[in-house]
């Protein structure tokens, strides 16, 4: 399943704010279709970034094409090398802190796979 640009960079945001998202699904009121996207994600003849288009217009944000952002912490600068969606079928890359834990994927629940 080809993604384009666009696209892989929606499905890496939604991951990246995943984490969020999920703490505050109960207060927002969006539990159930976070639910549901989660749910449809793990599905692989659904493209990610549909499925992540349709929770977005369900939740009355848009389909993705205006930025929405979660504040957090400002980015680092990279070491040589990253982590990537272990799919990869999105542009999610994460650092890894020196003896810490190999970064997970917050959609399939697997591993980040490294990519020098």
């Amino acid at each position: 399943m080809q993604q384009n640009i666009t696209d892989r960079r929606l499905v890496a945001k939604f991951c990246d704010d995943l984490t969020e998202l999920i703490a505050a699904a109960e207060e927002l009121g969006i539990a159930p279709q976070l639910q549901a996207a989660r749910l449809a994600l793990a599905a692989p003849s659904l493209a990610p970034a549909d499925v992540i288009r349709q929770f977005r217009v369900a939740i009355g944000l848009g389909d993705g094409t205006r930025a929405v952002t979660i504040q957090g912490q400002d980015p680092t600068p990279p070491p040589a090398g990253d982590y990537v969606c272990p799919n990869g079928v999105c542009d999610r890359q994460q650092s890894r802190e020196p003896g810490g834990p190999v970064p997970s994927c917050r959609i399939y629940g697997r591993p980040m796979r490294y990519q020098p």
